[in-house]
């Protein structure tokens, strides 16, 4: 079994750009875990445990399933934190893409992963990056000073997505490209 998941990349022009919101984080200290750049995307649908042999029929089934979706532009702007200020667990970067297209393609996917046995997602979709977890209480000044932070990246071109595997490991999550989907 593979732990997977379908996200988009992120370019490394926009990890570099959200470099001063991970610094503003990192002062929490151990109540704060920060995505490492390297591992930052944008889940589409997380899969958890699949069966290797799935995987090419998960790629073929999506690839097919998202035919009529073509290129489109990303803009990365705005913090957010769920599922509250009041209750941080998630520290976020906002993701707008004014026509509706990233959210279309995460229903066309979770619509078509549900057809063959996996689980809707039940909280529904906000297209985010996550830059940190809270791994305790975390200060409301810090909560305060990422809400507040003007935050806004270049835009960037969604061509396609990957499936993913997840290892996890003491020093956090190894992720590996196993399949990838193009938007033509």
């Amino acid at each position: 079994m593979i732990r997977t998941f379908l996200a988009i990349p992120i370019p490394d022009r926009c990890k570099e750009e959200v470099e001063p919101l991970r610094r503003l984080l990192s002062k929490e200290g151990r109540h704060l875990k920060l995505v490492e750049p390297r591992n930052l995307h944008v889940t589409l649908k997380f899969l958890g445990d699949v069966e290797e042999t799935r995987i090419r029929e998960i790629a073929s089934m999506t690839q097919a399933a998202v035919a009529g979706i073509t290129p489109f532009t990303i803009h990365p702007r705005g913090t957010g934190i769920f599922p509250s200020p009041a209750r941080p667990r998630v520290f976020w970067l906002g993701l707008h893409e004014p026509r509706g297209l990233l959210e279309k393609l995460h229903s066309i996917i979770d619509e078509t992963l549900e057809a063959v046995g996996f689980q809707r997602e039940p909280k529904g979709f906000k297209g985010h990056l996550t830059l940190a977890r809270a791994k305790g209480r975390v200060r409301r000044e810090t909560v305060a000073a990422f809400l507040k932070a003007s935050f806004e990246a270049l835009p960037f071109e969604v061509t396609g997505f990957h499936i993913f595997s997840s290892t996890l490991t003491p020093e956090g999550p190894i992720y590996k490209k196993l399949e990838h989907i193009a938007l033509e």
